[in-house]
């Protein structure tokens, strides 16, 4: 058996052929495996590196160890129960805990397009919250708008990305989508037009807000203007939720020209225009001019969440100051505003350089990331299957051929050991042919292992139809 320490630990490649003989059913459940030293023997590979693959495939839920006794694969019952919740998705609406649920049954999940937390140092940020700690007011209530210091923070970042923006046009938000949620309740538009494929439980979130929602579909330069124009005249009063730098399922770079002809849409048919700016700092390739560099009445979101951590609810609204004030005034009422040490060790950790730092640090291990995915489809998918090419963010949509049956195509690679994100997340009409891949959460060998999977499923649907 050879071993390969090609762009990644030689552990993962033993930790991806166990787990996958598992789950093909080569190894049953109960199955007794080598003991560490005999299969470092047999591998010809060190002790400890053996060591650090059984540890990794015992915090997914894989194998077991029993002292005196030795290592064993795990019963059915875990992964039994893991498996029917993620399978239920279509029924149960998409689960925040998607992916420790997935790791936990040892499935290989390109479902969810976040940044892996693996690859976030957490340091230098609790170096911030440590630095503040001492001072009373840090826990204290925080104004409603966010913190001055983060505002402050924003508001500079958004200066050198070309938007004019002060501190009292800036609003903190946990999260992007709760920032959408705001500006719906306070906006109350008659529709909503949204670019299509969408983000993840935006659809959900139009329906909770009582929105009217009509897609607007992509072309190849970007958004479809044709459609933009014809929808926003028959619905006066409508805003436009779009992406700014790169496109939320496709990864996709809009063409400037193609956004030129957006804004001109907007300003002839009178729509407000939202951008949600979610992926910029993960550029693959230099990201397109914010649309509200060009034009100060575009309300502008971005979020640290997808860059840093999930677990760092900070997002902000650039917007005019009275609205903010709106926005401020409803958020404190729901309840929803950040708490305070946390903003502000944000702020100095945008402050201090470390941000940056961050980026520079990962972004070039998502690339290769997304280089592997993309030659992995090139090598595992039939010449009929397409697939957009990101130039940043963590995901791509793949759209499977026209002909083959493909019903049923997420339960079938969840019982073959991957996940994936349904059409129906991002498309008001579902087409099981589409969906999203994303690339963010796994390292190169999983991501060639996962693809793989789905290569095989693909090629004996288009089998059984000759």
């Amino acid at each position: 058996m050879s071993i390969s320490s090609e762009e990644a630990p030689i552990f993962r490649e033993i930790a991806e052929r166990i787990r996958r003989r598992i789950l093909e059913g080569k190894l049953s459940p109960g199955s007794r495996l080598p003991s560490v030293r005999e299969y470092a023997r047999e591998l010809g590979v060190a002790v400890t590196t053996v060591q650090r693959a059984y540890r990794e495939l015992s915090q997914s839920g894989l194998i077991i160890t029993e002292p005196a006794s030795g290592t064993f694969v795990t019963t059915k019952l875990a992964r039994k129960a893991g498996t029917e919740i993620l399978t239920n998705l279509k029924e149960s609406g998409p689960h925040g805990p998607y992916e420790s649920i997935a790791n936990s049954i040892g499935l290989l999940s390109l479902a969810t397009a976040v940044p892996d937390p693996m690859l976030f140092k957490a340091d230098d940020f609790l170096g911030e919250i440590a630095a503040i700690q001492d001072s009373p007011w840090t826990w204290y209530y925080g104004a409603a708008s966010g913190s001055r210091e983060l505002r402050d923070q924003v508001a500079r970042l958004l200066r050198r990305r070309g938007i004019a923006a002060q501190e009292d046009e800036i609003l903190i938000t946990s999260g992007s989508l709760h920032a959408i949620s705001l500006i719906l309740q306070t906006l109350k538009p008659s529709c909503v037009l949204y670019e299509e494929p969408t983000l993840l439980i935006l659809l959900d979130l139009f329906e909770q807000e009582g929105c009217k929602a009509v897609p607007i579909p992509l072309s190849a330069e970007g958004l479809d203007n044709n459609v933009l124009q014809r929808e926003a005249r028959a619905n006066p009063g409508a805003i436009l939720i779009t992406s700014s730098s790169f496109q939320w399922a496709t990864g996709q770079r809009f063409l400037d020209s193609n956004r030129a002809e957006t804004l001109a849409v907007a300003t002839e048919t009178d729509i407000q225009v939202i951008e949600a700016d979610r992926y910029r700092d993960i550029a693959f390739a230099p990201p397109a001019p914010p649309l509200a560099a060009a034009d100060p009445n575009v309300i502008y979101i971005d979020t640290f969440t997808y860059s840093v951590s999930t677990g760092l609810r900070i997002a902000f609204i650039k917007c005019n100051s009275e609205l903010q004030k709106e926005l401020a005034r409803r958020s404190w009422n729901n309840g929803t505003t950040g708490p305070q040490y946390h903003e502000i060790a944000f702020a100095n950790y945008l402050k201090h350089g470390s941000y940056a730092l961050h980026l520079a640090r990962v972004v070039p291990q998502y690339q290769l990331r997304r280089d592997t995915i993309l030659s992995a489809l090139e090598l595992s998918m039939p010449r009929e299957a397409t697939w957009s090419r990101p130039d940043g963010g963590y995901a791509l949509w793949l759209r499977l051929p026209e002909r083959g049956r493909f019903e049923g195509f997420y339960e079938l690679a969840i019982a073959r050991g991957v996940a994936v994100a349904p059409s129906h997340l991002m498309l008001r009409i579902p087409d099981p042919r589409q969906m999203r891949l994303a690339f963010g959460w796994r390292d190169p060998v999983a991501i060639r292992s996962a693809v793989g999977i789905l290569g095989e499923i693909v090629t004996n649907a288009l089998r059984c139809i000759r």
